[in-house]
């Protein structure tokens, strides 16, 4: 790719990175340090993975961008010195303060941030929904109710099983994802206003539908027909990188995050997926999930940055995070090769134990360890493919810290 004066003047600019623990975060560190990219990552400890990560050029202390407050204005300072010019949008809450503070960037980089209304609109489910109405795009049913006696009245009318689900982890932080109800009285019982979580009450107040969890339509077989094209969006090229993968196993089972994807070719999923992310980015990365329902895709979720199976494209010959870091340069990419299509992907301590728990607590153990046997001999990338292994070992090991909890979900299946 040619580089114009301006770009080759910026091409070892600096990013900083946070949220090291996380794969889509260790990806990106490991991407852009073997491309010769300085990559700084900042911690609200002392001992980060990423730290440890040859690729790793420095280090620094922030706030927890938990701390809305704190890290907004710590972050603020950093851009207008100028010790801080490219931020890694590795999470919903990054790409957001990054939105926030987007005139404190440096234009050729602003240029490639989302503006808040539009970090507003993938990131809030309610107005995600809306706007794919707009759009023309399908979703899944889903019901908004602004109080108990809202939830107490749709409780008379809802097709059960149903799923109780935060609008966005804005607010409320990662640890509820939601739960599968079967009846009225279960309902009744779970659905609860969402409490912030401490130094993210700005956030709640800005947006107070955000205390009430939004209600959907549950298919029974959502964990095996979530399909996503994950790709880059040059706001001059268009699409100019993508790929779509089938998520085949999520923890815990049923509604959980995926912890393995496998490359997938459906036309309808690349077509319509594509349709979703030119409807909602302008530029930058993004994931977008779609629920096959016959011949439907129902759009559930956007991700507008690096996600967590990021690695995965990068195995298959798409480079995203240097991707987008040429278009901090202010370069026009050009759309990319094919990518592979035989990569499986697999966040690996809950797919092994998974798969163990299942063979050992049957029944049909013969079939399942066979099952077993047959991912194993697939071409496969891990969730922190090219980083160190000690890196990757600090990075899987959070999943071991209660293993009884870990098998559970997979004991209970066994029936």
């Amino acid at each position: 790719m040619a580089l114009t004066e301006q770009a080759r003047s910026l091409l070892f600019a600096a990013v900083a990175i946070f949220d090291t623990e996380f794969p889509s975060s260790l990806t990106v560190l490991s991407s852009l340090g073997d491309r010769g990219v300085p990559v700084h990552v900042y911690s609200t400890g002392r001992f980060p993975p990423g730290r440890w990560s040859p690729y790793c050029a420095g280090t620094g202390r922030c706030p927890d961008p938990v701390d809305f407050a704190a890290f907004q204005a710590w972050l603020q300072q950093k851009l207008r010195s100028g010790e801080i010019t490219r931020v890694a949008p590795t999470s919903d809450l990054l790409a957001y303060h990054c939105a926030v503070l987007r005139d404190d960037f440096p234009p050729e980089v602003r240029d490639t941030i989302h503006t808040v209304e539009e970090i507003e609109t993938v990131l809030i489910k309610s107005r995600f929904n809306r706007r794919c109405d707009e759009l023309g795009i399908d979703v899944p049913r889903t019901w908004y109710p602004e109080s108990l006696e809202d939830a107490a009245e749709l409780a008379e009318e809802l097709p059960y099983p149903v799923i109780i689900k935060p609008r966005s982890h804005l607010g409320i932080g990662m640890a509820y994802r939601g739960s599968v109800v079967d009846s009225r009285e279960q309902f009744l019982r779970d659905f609860r206003p969402c409490d912030a979580v401490p130094g993210q009450e700005p956030l709640m107040v800005r947006y107070p539908e955000l205390r009430w969890p939004m209600v959907q339509q549950f298919l029974p077989a959502a964990g095996r027909t979530v399909h996503s094209l994950c790709g880059l969006r040059d706001r001059r090229t268009g699409i100019v990188a993508d790929a779509a993968v089938r998520k085949t196993e999520q923890f815990p089972p049923g509604i959980g995050i995926g912890t393995c994807f496998v490359s997938e070719l459906d036309a309808r999923s690349l077509a319509e997926g594509r349709r979703i992310a030119g409807g909602f980015v302008r530029h930058g990365l993004f994931e977008v999930e779609m629920l096959v329902d016959g011949d439907r895709r129902l759009a559930i979720d956007l991700n507008p940055r690096a996600y967590q199976m990021i690695s995965c494209d990068v195995a298959r010959g798409n480079d995203l995070p240097w991707l987008w870091y040429r278009g901090t340069l202010g370069e026009s990419l050009p759309v990319q090769a094919a990518p592979r299509n035989d990569i499986q992907w697999r966040r690996k301590v809950p797919f092994h134990v998974g798969h163990l728990t299942r063979v050992i607590s049957g029944p049909d153990r013969g079939v399942k360890w066979r099952q077993y046997r047959e991912q194993l001999r697939r071409p496969s990338v891990g969730a922190t493919q090219g980083t160190h292994w000690w890196v990757r070992l600090a990075c899987e090991v959070s999943w071991l810290r209660h293993p009884r909890s870990l098998m559970r979900p997979f004991w209970r299946q066994r029936a």
